[in-house]
């Protein structure tokens, strides 16, 4: 059916003043469906493009009208050539009939090519980004004990690299019969009109992670979110996915930022990063760590053997049934989205990867039935409780009663030993029963003297050997390293390797000093403002910003944070700078953090 002009500029208008995009591109194709005459399409298109450039990047803009459904809508449009389409030539010399919407509202030719023209997963892929696994796995089973459920959430896609809208409402995790450490997964994201069900590993155990996952799926919020997301798109799982995320994508990366930011070092300059990407520091990230660290862990063999296995933990390459001959002749095509892997691949694992085992905690004493005691036997249990480091006396008294079968089971030897030898002999003296007699009697007394040395410093030992007791070692203490120089009057160029220095000076206290400076340079920064003002202009003092000031390791300058906590945290409360994002108020087109702290601070440093 066509439409006027007046009747497309009606319906458009009753959506111009809207901010949500989908309804906005709803409302424009149902304005243009109909519309003919480029003049007419052209007014309505000019007017949405407008608005869409006042709002987002030319960056953004490709990628908002896309998730909007602009392009899927009108290209449901039908054509007319130089009614209300154009023929567009193609790279290849070929012609496409497109919309005359498409001319007007949207990036242009040169801008697409800009836009595509990236190059900071290429970067990103020739860095050499360290990450402890032990200290992301901790993180990652700490955050699934916590009573915030968005602090599980984050846990749970710590150690099992899942997506955020996977986790809050789309996952499903079955045991795998014999494996500790591996579940089924079922309902992976991005795979449209495909329901695929996968092995993947665990960082934790299975019992632990389902514990968790259970308790976060309780959570009253996680229902209305996805109440809310099948209300707006009834029907369309991919727009469900993407609300999911929108209502949950920053609870998530707030508690991701504040646990792991000094854990796993960022993967993107700041330069490169999206628009929309509040820090790198994100799920995404640690989806990254998780597949470097679980390959490193459960896979061995070639680079590409380690590629494919990552490619399927993350679920971009779906394996088939080897009895599907028909598939299997078709899976190579498949290796191509090994390529989407290759993106995520920006972490190197260092050390061992440990298969993680929570510590077994203790039952709280409040929850112990009571068992009467005499006194002087209080008293003796006060004192190996004491002696043994024990949380409770219940534990005390189940480490007596081990020792006290070990001292049963060593009285009980030599008997039965006694009994059998003289079942075996054949009229034997008494003088030679005697004296073995006397022989077992002195075993018994240096057994049970070896259990009176061990109740004073118990040993854990196998009910059916003899105790062996050692010694303890005299403690040694450790003298912390004397600095090789007088670091404080070590100059400047020598220290950090300025001008004929070509590196920074090494040496026991040379990387402390470093710090020092660094941090002593940012203090008499901030010190030239007033402490009420100008915050904006101060940095905020932490590992980060003195990392990138004084060019060492994440470790040192917690260390000496650590070491001088007072001396910091006044510091930054003085000038009102102690949030911990206080410093993202740095920005500057083209410049990192690192390039504007060091071009600030850096020349204070003496």
């Amino acid at each position: 059916m066509t439409k006027t002009l007046e009747q497309a500029l009606l319906i458009y208008e009753s959506v111009s003043c809207l901010s949500d995009l989908e309804t906005r591109a709803l409302g424009i194709y149902n304005a243009l469906d109909g519309l003919m005459g480029e003049e007419d399409i052209a007014s309505i298109a000019s007017a949405e493009n407008e608005y869409l450039r006042g709002r987002y990047s030319a960056k953004s803009v490709g990628t908002k009208m896309s998730q909007a459904g602009y392009y899927k809508l009108i290209r449901q449009i039908t054509l007319v050539d130089g009614e209300n389409a154009y023929q567009e030539t193609k790279r290849d010399g070929s012609k496409v009939l497109k919309h005359y919407f498409f001319r007007y509202c949207g990036l242009n030719a040169l801008e697409w090519d800009e836009r595509n023209a990236s190059n900071r997963v290429y970067k990103r892929l020739q860095q050499n980004i360290e990450v402890d696994p032990t200290h992301q796995i901790e993180t990652g089973y700490k955050l699934l004990q916590s009573p915030n459920p968005w602090e599980i959430g984050a846990g749970l896609i710590a150690v099992s690299g899942r997506r955020p809208h996977e986790i809050v409402a789309r996952a499903k995790f079955t045991p795998v019969e014999g494996e500790e450490y591996q579940v089924q997964f079922e309902g992976q994201g991005k795979k449209r009109g495909e329901e695929p069900v996968f092995p993947i590993s665990l960082l934790v155990p299975v019992d632990e992670f389902l514990k968790a996952f259970k308790k976060f799926r309780a959570n009253p919020d996680l229902k209305t979110i996805l109440k809310t997301a099948r209300k707006e798109a009834s029907g369309d799982i991919p727009k469900q996915n993407r609300i999911i995320d929108k209502l949950s994508n920053k609870r998530l990366n707030r508690v991701v930022k504040a646990e792991f930011e000094e854990i796993l070092p960022p993967r993107n300059e700041v330069e490169d990063r999206l628009e929309d990407e509040e820090a790198d520091i994100n799920n995404t990230a640690l989806k990254s760590a998780y597949l470097a660290i679980a390959t490193k862990r459960d896979c061995s063999g070639s680079p590409a053997r380690q590629m494919l296995f990552a490619s399927k933990l993350a679920g971009h390459f779906i394996d088939v049934d080897p009895d599907d001959q028909k598939r299997l002749k078709k899976i190579d095509r498949e290796l191509q989205h090994l390529v989407t892997t290759l993106g995520y691949m920006s972490y190197h694992i260092k050390g061992e990867v440990p298969f993680f085992q929570p510590q077994k905690t203790t039952v709280p004493s409040n929850q112990l039935s009571r068992t009467r005691l005499l006194p002087e036997d209080r008293k003796q249990l006060d004192e190996w409780e004491e002696l043994w480091g024990m949380p409770n006396q219940a534990e005390t008294m189940h480490k007596v009663f081990e020792l006290a079968r070990i001292a049963l089971t060593i009285q009980s030897q030599p008997t039965e030993q006694k009994e059998q030898e003289t079942e075996s002999m054949d009229n034997p003296s008494l003088s030679q029963l005697e004296q073995k007699f006397e022989a077992y009697q002195q075993q018994t007394e240096e057994k049970f003297n070896q259990l009176l040395k061990l109740l004073q410093n118990p040993q854990t030992t196998e009910t059916s050997t003899i105790p062996e007791v050692q010694q303890p070692k005299p403690e040694r203490k450790l003298t912390p390293k004397q600095p090789s120089r007088d670091w404080a009057c070590v100059s400047k160029a020598e220290l950090f390797g300025e001008g004929e220095y070509k590196a920074p000076v090494k040496g026991t206290g040379a990387t402390s000093e470093r710090v020092r400076r660094a941090i002593e340079a940012i203090m008499a920064w901030n010190d030239q403002f007033p402490s009420e003002s100008n915050r904006d202009r101060k940095w905020s003092i932490n590992i980060r910003a003195v990392r990138d000031l004084a060019g060492v390791n994440n470790q040192a300058v917690k260390d000496f944070i650590e070491s001088h906590p007072l001396l910091v945290s006044d510091h930054n409360i003085k000038h009102g700078i102690d949030n911990q994002y206080h410093n993202r108020c740095h920005k500057a087109e083209g410049k990192t953090s690192t390039d504007l702290i060091r071009e600030d601070v850096y020349p204070l440093i003496r």
